[in-house]
């Protein structure tokens, strides 16, 4: 009877705890995405949309028609394309309406590569903050303005 008591107890307390764990693979709030989960749930569908858009490291990015936008950054869905590469989101490590924090997979003449960046928009949306981690990261935030519509 002891025994049947214990079993019964330690049943109760093991349903209890159940009741109070995440389901697996569930995010931790509304702005944040599991970290190696790619699926679109866990990104949000797309990269913040205050991100997307045309952004220039400087004014001249957003206006040439001769081909030399070498300062431009393009975001839309869950892609970045600058002037000769492109980057695929492959990790959400954070994400709130106006920030993300990523793993990107870049191509680019003929080459691949992995880097994690971290874009951030600040001044109501006129300002993006780039930050590259890794190796052949640039050595400190780019600061680029959104383009003109």
């Amino acid at each position: 009877m002891q025994r049947l008591m214990l079993a019964l107890a330690a049943s109760a307390v093991l349903a209890l705890a159940a009741c109070d764990d995440p389901p697996q693979g569930a995010q931790s709030g509304p702005e944040v995405a599991v970290a190696n989960d790619t699926t679109p749930e866990a990104m949000g569908g797309v990269l913040p949309v205050a991100l997307q858009g045309r952004w220039g490291l400087v004014a001249a990015d957003c206006t040439t028609t001769m081909g030399d936008d070498k300062g431009l950054l393009t975001i839309a869905g869950d892609s970045l394309t600058f002037y000769e590469s492109r980057a695929q989101v492959q990790t959400v490590n954070a994400r709130s309406d106006s920030r993300i924090d990523a793993e990107f997979s870049f191509s680019g003449e003929g080459m691949t590569w992995q880097r994690r960046l971290t874009l951030d928009v600040q001044d109501e949306g006129a300002v993006l903050i780039r930050r590259d981690y890794g190796e052949d990261a640039e050595p400190g935030p780019l600061r680029y303005e959104r383009c003109p519509a």
